[in-house]
């Protein structure tokens, strides 16, 4: 998670879940029935945190020019897929 941190020059939270896509699903489900008001509610509530990758300054430099490349590349492909 650590590489994560330090391409985006964000923290990023480990969750204790090992199973993500099904808490994001039940997350959304629980503010679909009314029992949180929004999602931010929801995620404060039902995630809990196991701990958090902090970007190492400076370590983002080799990997810029690179995730610049990805962000390009994801955009064309986002074009392609919408036909926009």
């Amino acid at each position: 998670m650590r590489i994560y941190a330090d391409v985006l020059e964000k923290p990023i939270a480990v969750t204790h879940t090992a199973e993500a896509c099904a808490l994001g699903s039940a997350i959304g489900a629980a503010v679909a029935a009314g029992l949180y008001a929004d999602v931010r509610e929801a995620a404060a509530r039902m995630v809990s945190e196991r701990s958090v990758a902090l970007p190492v300054p400076g370590s983002f430099i080799p990997y810029r020019e690179n995730y610049e490349r990805y962000r390009q590349a994801y955009g064309l492909v986002k074009k392609l897929q919408t036909g926009s």
